[in-house]
């Protein structure tokens, strides 16, 4: 399993990592690391060595290499990450997870997941035809979410995927449309399998009817209201992502979720953390 933050995100990081760990203590656990200092990986060790001792670092650098990118963006650098890690793990297949995904159910099913024929399989997003057109995909072409993304890195080798995302990134002078999401869809376009939405609950499953969905984005194609009903009901992982609600490490949150996240925080770091204050409602 694969994470990738800077040390902005190193609380969060632990805390979806010690949730995922409650339901796979054995699981490998790699961190791609942006710029973290001494202090905060000292913290980000002590707290997840509590759990596991199977944990492998890499700095980010060494999974970018010589890409391109703007120094200034509103995504850090970290989120390319997940298109490289065939070229810096050994295994055959990897689950990358955002640092703002909570695990809440059991993953065997997705872990064992037979990829023939897969590149990547992931949550789908109901995005209509016109943002799949900027990428070069036809209507029915599936689009998934990348912040949780099943990958067969296997066939990543064979197919050289990361080369062709790198070309991909460089043509489109370091800033593809949908950042890596929009590169991962593109160059997996016809290989990318379809998960169930439990696995990426994210907020507009939870604050939209399947109905209201269909009518604002149109999509070619999109989950059933019982697929969705199932996600919401019983989640295997939780997607804390910055729209509709806000966020459960601030205050004031409305998300749902929140206490499920809250109670995780409390049982790692204690009942003394103070939770940042924002003005900022979704």
């Amino acid at each position: 399993v694969v994470y990738a933050c800077n040390e902005g995100y190193i609380r969060q990081t632990i805390l979806s990592v010690v949730s995922l760990l409650k339901y796979h203590p054995s699981v490998k656990i790699n961190l791609i690391a942006d710029h973290i200092s001494e202090e905060k990986m000292s913290f980000f060790l002590r707290k997840v060595s509590a759990y596991t001792e199977a944990i492998n670092i890499i700095p980010l650098g060494r999974v970018l290499g010589k890409l391109d990118l703007p120094k200034q963006d509103r995504h850090p650098q970290t989120i390319y990450a997940k298109l490289f890690l065939d070229e810096v793990l050994q295994c055959d297949k990897a689950l990358y997870l955002d640092s703002d995904v909570i695990v809440s159910g059991s993953l065997d099913d997705l872990l064992k997941r037979d990829m023939t024929g897969e590149l990547a399989a992931g949550v789908v997003m109901p995005y209509p035809d016109s943002v799949k057109e900027r990428l070069g995909l036809a209507p029915n072409d599936c689009y998934i979410c990348d912040g949780m993304v099943l990958l067969n890195l296997e066939q990543w080798r064979t197919r050289k995927i990361s080369r062709q995302c790198r070309r991909y990134i460089a043509n489109c002078r370091g800033t593809p449309c949908m950042q890596s999401e929009g590169v991962l869809n593109h160059v997996c376009r016809g290989k990318i399998g379809v998960l169930a939405p439990a696995y990426n609950l994210m907020p507009s499953m939870i604050f939209f009817t399947r109905d209201q969905i269909i009518r604002m984005q149109h999509p070619a194609w999109y989950y059933s209201k019982k697929q969705l009903l199932d996600a919401k009901h019983a989640p295997k992982m939780i997607h804390f992502m910055a729209e509709l609600y806000n966020r459960p490490w601030l205050e004031p949150c409305d998300h749902p979720y929140a206490a499920c996240y809250r109670e995780l925080d409390r049982q790692v770091f204690g009942n003394r953390h103070t939770y940042q204050r924002t003005n900022v409602s979704f």
